[in-house]
């Protein structure tokens, strides 16, 4: 009986799991292209603008030419640290910003 229950169990969250993964997934992606903003920065008071217009860079910004080409290139050796180094610049804009033309500010909105 208790192999079986512990069967379900395991079964249970081999379906849940890639669930609640996909879902957080959407919810990131929903906040990324509306409001500039992951679920970690809007509990940090913090969100992605477009370094030219001041405004929310919304999907191709902020999720395909931030998020994704940022994923894409850390393939490359070093590229993390390299990136990582950047948040020392002068201007404060990592690797990853420079390539979508974007900046982190200051939320002018809390959760």
């Amino acid at each position: 009986m208790a192999l079986l229950i512990s069967g379900l169990a395991v079964g249970l969250l081999a379906i849940l799991y890639p669930l609640l993964v996909i879902t957080l997934a959407v919810v990131q992606l929903r906040f990324l292209t509306r409001d500039g903003q992951t679920v970690g920065k809007k509990v940090l008071g913090i969100r992605i603008v477009r370094i030219d217009t001041g405004q929310n860079g919304g999907f191709v910004t902020n999720a395909l030419l931030r998020t994704v080409l940022n994923w894409i290139l850390s393939g490359i050796p070093f590229y993390a640290a390299i990136d990582i180094l950047f948040i020392f610049r002068e201007d404060q804009r990592c690797v990853h910003d420079h390539l979508a033309g974007t900046r982190v500010v200051k939320a002018a909105y809390d959760l």
